[in-house]
């Protein structure tokens, strides 16, 4: 019996509680450990830390989430809608065609093959970036503010 190299061992995902959803990079760490780790089967998980995290009114923040996300509905179910779009966008990012194919020589098709997983890195930071805002409750499509937000729509932020 082979013994399995530590190295090689899968990394241990980061449960969606510990990010903390009132700081930006909180936010955009749990959609990316939402993507990258946990999927659909993290949807319950992410929807119940999310709206712990929320301040009150929950259902009309996530019914304002879901129109901005293109969803309908309200509370937690606009709030699954939400996160199962972002899922989507996210994984429609690896739809992206394979340019590094067409291309002669191992150099040439690495440097291709390099440019096209950054390019789907790229895709897919631009896709929580705008999901991101959609869970602080800004318009994805609103210019970013230029001061600086006191009281946001999360438990704790005031503090």
């Amino acid at each position: 019996m082979d013994e399995a190299d530590p190295e090689e061992e899968e990394p241990v995902p980061p449960p969606l509680h510990a990010f903390p959803l009132h700081l930006r990079e909180g936010r955009l760490g749990f959609l990316r450990a939402l993507a990258d780790y946990h999927g659909e089967a993290g949807l319950f998980a992410a929807v119940a830390h999310v709206w712990a995290s929320l301040a009150p009114p929950e259902e009309v923040r996530c019914a304002v989430m879901a129109q901005r996300a293109g969803c309908s509905g309200r509370g937690k179910v606009a709030l699954r809608r939400v996160l199962r779009r972002f899922l989507c966008e996210t994984f429609d990012c690896f739809e992206r065609p394979a340019l590094w194919r067409d291309v002669e020589g191992m150099e040439a098709m690495h440097a291709a093959f390099l440019a096209h997983a950054e390019a789907i890195a790229a895709d897919m930071d631009a896709v929580a970036a705008r999901y991101e805002t959609i869970l602080d409750g800004r318009d994805p499509a609103a210019p970013p503010p230029t001061g600086i937000v006191v009281i946001g729509p999360w438990r704790g932020s005031g503090a």
